[in-house]
């Protein structure tokens, strides 16, 4: 079997391969330096979309990151919600298993944190050492005393009102 060449075609005939002519290499039709501005705005192409959805994944990360601060947020307020509730049921229940249930003698309760009666402490973390009104010396309290006061009201704080 034998290829002869007809014009472009190459055309089959019976008989043994041999000296099959070699096509010679055409031009292409696009010239080199259009060759290469193509691939120039396919490579700008991807950057521009790799750009874009990295910005998008930014913006979705930040807003998802703000959605869990939130949700944190709210986690938090619901416990300790939680946790005022099951208190005040603790103590009414105390001071009906402490008196006579029979009288229904409820009063009302009240946050009652701890109060120093010789003035606050400074530098001191203790839960008893409150006192919005005066240091250990008799001065006035300052700045940074008043939030070490909030954060030792640890045992049935005040409403921060």
């Amino acid at each position: 079997m034998k290829l002869k060449p007809t014009s472009d075609q190459w055309r089959v005939t019976s008989g043994k391969l041999k000296n099959l002519p070699c096509r010679t290499r055409h031009a292409s039709v696009i010239p080199q330096h259009s060759q290469r501005g193509v691939a120039l705005v396919i490579t700008l192409i991807m950057l521009s979309v790799t750009l874009v959805m990295a910005i998008a994944f930014l913006a979705i990360s930040r807003r998802e990151r703000n959605s869990v601060g939130t949700n944190t947020d709210t986690t938090v307020a619901r416990l300790a919600a939680d946790s005022a509730l099951a208190a005040a049921q603790a103590q009414i229940v105390a001071n009906i298993l402490t008196t006579n249930a029979a009288s229904y003698d409820f009063h009302l309760l009240v946050s009652t944190n701890y109060q120093n009666d010789y003035g606050f402490v400074q530098n001191s973390q203790n839960p008893t050492n409150v006192n919005y009104n005066y240091l250990h010396g008799g001065a006035a309290l300052t700045a940074d005393d008043f939030v070490q006061n909030v954060a030792n009201l640890f045992f049935l704080p005040r409403a921060p009102v």
